[in-house]
């Protein structure tokens, strides 16, 4: 779900700076140093959210820029601090449609590195929904790396966009969501793993994605095992 960057600034910050010094989100800042997220007080020219999970934790980022006079989105910045999350990909998907639907954009624009494995996805996205790589930019900037890269930008006209492209995967989602529920077979519990992530500081929700369970059950095997440890000591 998307939400704005300014309620989870403290937590967005703190997910930012845990990327720092990882290769992997080289592409992400754009130079060759990391920085913190500017968090604007205002949403005239820059719209900023977070991607938070159904237990409202933040999985990434979505910011773009707007040029209200020519009707244009561009300086995307997008960051994934849970890589697979399909909540992730719903959400740009979300903030892309949003541009066109909500705020009347007429296009937009974003640039990424060839060597970024994300592009894959773009050009996939583009092929779907409508759009064109318009540009091809050599050597434009020095990564933490060390080394220069290529970019190439991406643009699609509203004229051009087409929601359709997810028709199938909609109707198949849906159609998902008509059966009737099925409760997944229960796992056996590692009770040892469980105190030692909450002597951690490990929230109950975060403990019961990593065992595949529900809070609930996390809440209980805790009250369970503190019970027990203080009939035996």
């Amino acid at each position: 779900m998307l939400k704005p960057a300014q309620l989870y600034e403290s937590e967005l910050q703190k997910k930012n700076v845990e990327t720092w010094y990882n290769t992997e989100y080289m592409y992400w800042n754009y130079g060759p140093c990391d920085c913190r997220i500017d968090i604007k007080d205002n949403n005239a020219e820059v719209h900023q959210f977070v991607s938070v999970d159904r237990y409202d934790n933040v999985i990434g980022y979505i910011s773009y820029s707007i040029d209200w006079s020519a009707m244009s989105a561009g300086g995307f910045g997008i960051i994934s601090f849970d890589r697979g999350n399909i909540t992730f990909a719903r959400d740009v998907y979300t903030a892309i449609c949003d541009l066109f639907e909500k705020y009347h954009m007429n296009r937009i624009c974003w640039c990424a590195y060839t060597d970024n494995p994300a592009i894959r996805g773009y050009r996939n996205f583009i092929k779907k929904h409508g759009g064109v790589e318009c540009a091809y930019y050599r050597q434009v900037a020095r990564l933490t790396d060390g080394k220069l890269h290529d970019s190439v930008e991406f643009e699609i006209l509203a004229s051009e966009f087409k929601r359709g492209g997810v028709k199938e995967t909609t109707k198949k989602a849906e159609k998902t969501a008509q059966k009737p529920e099925i409760k997944p077979k229960r796992n056996k519990l590692d009770y040892g793993k469980i105190m030692a992530l909450h002597n951690a500081g490990w929230s109950n929700a975060k403990i019961a994605d990593e065992m595949g369970t529900t809070p609930n059950t996390i809440a209980v095997a805790i009250c369970n095992l503190k019970k027990r440890a203080r009939e035996n000591g």
